[in-house]
């Protein structure tokens, strides 16, 4: 696996939830809303994608904003 393919993806419990978490975050230029990879099973059909190594800068972010999310994945894209 190369690090440079390796993302992180956030997973939402529903697509409200995703749509805030985009909202919030797009200021930040951190990543952007995909539709769910098959490989990842989740209750709704967008996910957060994002480089692994800003995941610090998003979990502040998430703390800041009270965002909610229903899990996060690094995967390989």
């Amino acid at each position: 696996m190369s690090k440079a393919n390796m993302k992180l993806i956030i997973t939402f419990d529903t697509t409200m939830d995703s749509i805030a978490f985009e909202k919030a975050c797009k200021p930040y230029d951190l990543g952007r809303l995909i539709p769910t990879p098959q490989i990842i099973s989740a209750g709704c059909g967008f996910s957060w994608c994002m480089d692994e190594e800003d995941k610090e800068k998003i979990l502040d972010i998430i703390e800041k904003e009270k965002l909610e999310y229903s899990s996060m994945k690094v995967i390989e894209l």
